[in-house]
């Protein structure tokens, strides 16, 4: 295709199709040099030119009424936005063009638009919402006996999701279903697929079939010459290199996907293999050649925020500087680079539970309706049985019977709806809770600290933690389907995990957990309730004190309920609050938040009265600490 093997005619030829239409007043074919010269701009990294030539396409497709190519125009542009990361302007265009489809009742391009919005989303490791969006575009395509182009493309979409959620051999099968289809002549779309089928046999660990994919990936994109994915798939060959041991040839492949990345203003490309390559010279003990090419890595992810590679960076740059000897900015990038991945993944992570939790609301809503929509048809059929009352009395009878077996059944399913609303209720403030007790900052921070332990060749002590790390996890993950667990064993868990939470803070607090129970294995507690609150004490009111740290966590029987005190000497509520502020954080806990409203959604569930109260202590009007008060009255 011209566009792809000549770009600079392929211009010429649109600047010149832009200026006979202009000369001519003819705003369609101005509107459709101004397209083809966005696409143009598009194909080779020129992002802000192509939005600009759209957006002129749009407007002069509007004079003219023509919604099937403003929508057209709409989806080029959100494309675009998504090749730089804009993700809420990309989505915002797709949102327009599938409006202006479904006005036209254009299903095609419906359909097409569902996969775009699919792309946008898995990009940004929304994986959930991505398949769905996906699997709505390739019904839409089956149903309606689309060609083989459209398929292979979904297909192979949904083979990326399946990659990017580390599910390889679902993967391949898509990749492998759309490589079946595609058109031969779409060296393109075959050749991209193939370079993704080379990924997932790469992940399995099945190098020459990986090899092999790769390869011909390559030859269709340069019959192609299309740079962009000339690049990924040259990148990958090297990173394939890599793994092979292939030193020298690894070396060649990434300097060439790095020099056509260069040509074609491929900046996600350029980062790829500058990343790359410092990993191989490191291990080729070319330390200055590492450095500079981790470097411009850097440099070059941070200007365009790319998230992988800024954090690949930050990893190759800490162990270079080990390798260099120089400690001090070897440790200095290395919790660079901890953090970053902490972030990122936490962000993700969160994300794609927000997802679901959005998904459970929309069902739950949908049952409300569904009940009110069967509410009122029940009252309709009891106001007609109303009406035959008249008719005599074996008419009052049959109305009567009628109308008690309506509101029998009518509050027999609302009870039980509610009965499975709330236990779906319980069940999602459980899952927010294991997820704000194991959140990924625990677990980075964790690992970060055990990693730490080894570099300083403390390796006892790093033994000790990881011990026990490994054990909280398992306790935490054994109790996570259980509704309630002996006392005991909820204390040795908040053990650990105050234990693990003293070594990381280099044993900077001091604290007890007291028992006044005569037996802690025959009261049982829900799982998962006081740990947020002591974690709260610990990060929030003690390690912002200067001076003595204490925390107490006390258990105890109160009128035939179970009292549990989390007590702090920190800096209390209020000064945690400015502490917050100053350094822009979040103060308010979700973890607590969550097990908050768990108890009141188990309160209703068991019949209890189980109940949660924090105390700010004040000594002359000083802040002294925080004492959080826990009744389990159901224990």
């Amino acid at each position: 295709m011209l566009r792809f093997s000549n770009p600079d005619s392929s211009v010429l030829f649109a600047d010149k199709a832009k200026e006979l239409s202009t000369n001519a007043h003819f705003d369609k074919g101005i509107a459709k040099a101004l397209n083809l010269k966005g696409l143009l701009m598009k194909d080779h990294g020129k992002a802000a030119a192509a939005i600009t030539q759209f957006r002129s396409s749009i407007l002069h497709y509007r004079k003219i009424n023509d919604k099937r190519w403003m929508a057209n125009g709409y989806n080029n542009t959100g494309l675009t936005w998504d090749d730089i990361g804009k993700k809420e302007e990309a989505l915002s265009c797709y949102d327009s063009a599938l409006t202006l489809y479904q006005e036209i009742s254009d299903w095609e391009s419906i359909a097409e638009t569902l996969n775009n919005f699919g792309q946008s989303y898995r990009k940004h490791g929304n994986y959930l919402t991505s398949l769905d969006y996906y699997l709505k575009s390739l019904k839409i395509y089956e149903s309606n006996r689309a060609g083989n182009a459209p398929i292979k493309m979904v297909l192979a979409n949904i083979g990326i999701v399946y990659e990017k959620m580390e599910k390889y051999p679902e993967a391949v099968s898509y990749y492998t279903r759309a490589v079946a289809i595609a058109p031969p002549e779409d060296f393109v779309g075959l050749g991209i697929t193939l370079s993704n089928l080379g990924n997932a046999y790469e992940q399995m660990g099945e190098l020459a079939k990986s090899e092999k994919a790769l390869n011909e990936a390559k030859l269709l994109l340069s019959k192609a010459d299309y740079k962009r994915g000339l690049v990924a798939v040259t990148n990958e060959l090297g990173n394939l290199k890599i793994k092979k041991g292939e030193w020298k040839e690894s070396l060649a492949l990434l300097n060439e996907a790095l020099q056509i990345a260069i040509q074609s203003e491929n900046n996600e490309g350029q980062s790829i293999a500058y990343n790359n390559l410092a990993g191989v010279y490191s291990k080729l003990g070319d330390i200055n050649h590492a450095l500079v090419a981790a470097r411009n890595a850097l440099k070059i992810a941070n200007e365009y925020q790319i998230p992988e590679q800024i954090e690949l960076a930050f990893k190759n740059l800490s162990e270079i500087f080990i390798r260099m000897k120089d400690y001090k900015n070897g440790y200095e990038y290395y919790f660079k680079y901890t953090n970053y991945r902490d972030s990122v993944f936490g962000k993700k992570k969160l994300e794609q539970f927000y997802e679901l939790e959005k998904k459970y609301e929309l069902d739950k809503k949908q049952s409300e309706i569904n009940l009110l929509e069967k509410d009122a048809a029940l009252k309709k059929v009891a106001f007609a049985a109303e009406q035959n009352f008249r008719y005599g009395l074996i008419g009052l009878v049959a109305g009567l019977c009628i109308f008690f077996g309506i509101v029998y059944y009518s509050v027999t399913t609302k009870a039980s709806l509610n009965r499975k609303l709330q236990k779906q209720t319980e069940e999602i403030l459980k899952a927010r809770a294991l997820r704000a007790q194991i959140n990924p900052h625990f677990i980075f921070n964790s690992l970060n600290s055990i990693q730490f332990l080894i570099m300083k060749v403390e390796s006892a002590k790093a033994f000790d933690y990881l011990a026990k790390f490994g054990l909280l996890l398992r306790k935490i993950m054994d109790n996570s389907e259980k509704n309630l667990i002996p006392l005991s064993e909820e204390i040795e868990i908040l053990k650990l995990y105050v234990e693990l939470e003293s070594l990381r803070f280099d044993d900077s607090f001091e604290f007890k957990i007291e028992t006044v129970v005569p037996d802690p294995t025959a009261l049982e507690v829900p799982p998962m309730v006081v740990q947020p609150y002591i974690e709260n004490a610990i990060l929030h009111g003690l390690m912002p004190k200067q001076g003595d740290r204490k925390l107490v966590v006390s258990f105890s029987q109160q009128n035939g309920s179970l009292l549990c005190e989390v007590q702090d000497n920190g800096i209390g509520r209020v000064e945690a609050m400015k502490v917050a502020t100053r350094k822009s954080k979040l103060f308010a806990s979700k973890g607590m938040q969550y097990t908050s409203e768990r108890l009141q959604a188990m309160n209703k569930f068991l019949n209890g009265k189980s109940e949660i109260n924090i105390f700010d202590l004040n000594d002359n009007g000083k802040a002294v600490g925080t004492l959080v008060k826990i009744l389990f009255a159901y224990a």
